[in-house]
């Protein structure tokens, strides 16, 4: 265990639950949300609708790539080359 303090982004400040890291436009930021806010994903995007009357979704990039297989489920259509 550890007596260090959470991290102060580590949860959303309306709801509470876990902050994941992610990255937003600092416009669409901050037309949504105050800048010294901290929401997750879930939160941000409720505000950012009620800001703009736009919907957002989020996409997942990994910062780093690698291939996933997986057993029982077909190959990517994309394979890696043999090198």
């Amino acid at each position: 265990m550890t007596d260090e303090a959470p991290h102060p982004e580590a949860s959303c400040e309306r709801c509470r639950r876990p902050n994941p890291v992610r990255f937003v436009d600092s416009d669409r930021y901050n037309t949504a949300v105050s800048r010294s806010e901290i929401d997750c994903p879930s939160c941000f995007v409720t505000a950012h609708g009620q800001a703009t009357g736009m919907r957002a979704v989020w996409e997942l990039r990994p910062t780093s790539f690698r291939w996933i297989e997986d057993e029982g489920r077909p190959a990517p259509f994309l394979t890696p080359r043999e090198t």
